[in-house]
C-alpha cells in the first residue's frame, strides 16, 4: 500500500517537519492541524514549515499529497513530438492520484464498518434495554396485583371486624 500521508505528535513548539511522500507540486502537499484544514506553511523540498507551531497533541498534525486530478500534467497536440518525459509525468500523475483515492477508499470502509460495529451494540444495549424495561413492568404489574388483593383483603377483613 502507498503511503499518501504522514502524522505527527504536535508539541507546541516544532514548526518545520519531514514529508518523505513523493509529489509533483508542492502546491499537491496538504496539511490539517487537529483535523482542520490549513494553508499556513510553506513546502521545501521534504520539508513543511507551519506558520505557527502546532499545538501539543496525538496525531493531531496530518501532512498529505492531493494530486491535482481536474487536469493532467502534459497534453500531446497532433503533430508534436511525443517526450517520454511527458508520458511518465502522465502516468505519475495518475499512479498518485489512483494511490490517494484508494487511501480515501479505505478509510471510508473502516469507518462504514466501525459505524456498522457501534450500530450492532447500540441496537443490543437497545434490546437489553428493552428486555429490562418489560421485567420492571412485569414486576410492577405484579406488584399493582399483590397490592389489590392486599387492599380487598384488608376491606375484607375491617368489613367482618364491624359486623
Amino acid at each position: 500500500m502507498a503511503i499518501t500521508s504522514q502524522t505527527y505528535n504536535g508539541d507546541g513548539s516544532t514548526t518545520v517537519f519531514t514529508f518523505t511522500v513523493p509529489y509533483i507540486d508542492a502546491a499537491d502537499v496538504k496539511a490539517r492541524v487537529d483535523n482542520v484544514a490549513t494553508t499556513a506553511f510553506s513546502v521545501s523540498g521534504t520539508s513543511v514549515t507551519f506558520t505557527t507551531a502546532p499545538p501539543s497533541g496525538t496525531n493531531n498534525v496530518k501532512i498529505f499529497r492531493d494530486t491535482n486530478n481536474a487536469s493532467i500534467e502534459a497534453n500531446f497536440q497532433s503533430g508534436s513530438a511525443l517526450r517520454a518525459v511527458d508520458f511518465n509525468d502522465n502516468f505519475t500523475q495518475l499512479l498518485y492520484v489512483t494511490q490517494e483515492s484508494t487511501d480515501l477508499s479505505d478509510t471510508a470502509t473502516t469507518d462504514a464498518a466501525n459505524a456498522v460495529a457501534t450500530a450492532n451494540s447500540t441496537i443490543a444495549t437497545a434490546n437489553t434495554a428493552n428486555t429490562n424495561a418489560t421485567a420492571a413492568v412485569n414486576t410492577a404489574n405484579t406488584a399493582s396485583s399483590n397490592a389489590s388483593t392486599a387492599l380487598n383483603t384488608a376491606n375484607s377483613e375491617i368489613g367482618r371486624a364491624h359486623v
